[in-house]
């Protein structure tokens, strides 16, 4: 088998037990990370927690699967489209929760893999504009917030 085959292979295995993990049985990450945006006080930050635990399993599996300094984006685009759909917009996230969640002191490889992908012209264009990412982010926050204190 030819070596391009062989990565091709290894990171359709890598993306298939990815998903497999993100989805088990305490929940997604896509999940988790709109609970935190809808959350306040306690439940926001047990579900940071589980935001953080997620991240850890997928730094970990990246590692395992990539090799440790491994930012390459371009043998990797399965993985790279399910990492871009979930945390492409970070910034934006970021700015409406005051916090910031992919740090390179904690998820060293995350950051540098997420820094490598939203720098690739075809994400760039896919991407959102920031300030309409960030005005439904915040309308989504403030308008489940203030139904929680209503209900």
């Amino acid at each position: 088998m030819h070596s391009a085959t062989r990565r091709r292979k290894r990171c359709n295995e890598s993306f298939h037990e990815f998903t497999t993990e993100m989805n088990s049985e305490k929940g997604t990450l896509m999940g988790s990370s709109f609970l935190v945006v809808k959350a306040d006080g306690e439940v926001q930050q047990n579900t940071i927690d589980h935001v953080y635990e997620k991240l850890k399993v997928l730094e970990d599996g990246m590692k395992t699967y990539l090799g440790e300094g491994n930012v390459s984006v371009e043998n990797n685009w399965n993985l790279g489209i399910a990492f871009c759909a979930l945390c492409g917009a970070y910034n934006a996230h970021e700015e409406v929760l005051g916090m910031k969640f992919i740090v390179p002191e904690k998820f060293h490889m995350l950051f540098s893999w997420l820094m490598a992908i939203v720098e690739v012209e075809t994400v760039k264009k896919a991407i959102p504009p920031h300030e309409k990412t960030m005005g439904i982010l915040q309308f989504f926050r403030q308008s489940t917030l203030k139904s929680s204190t209503t209900a």
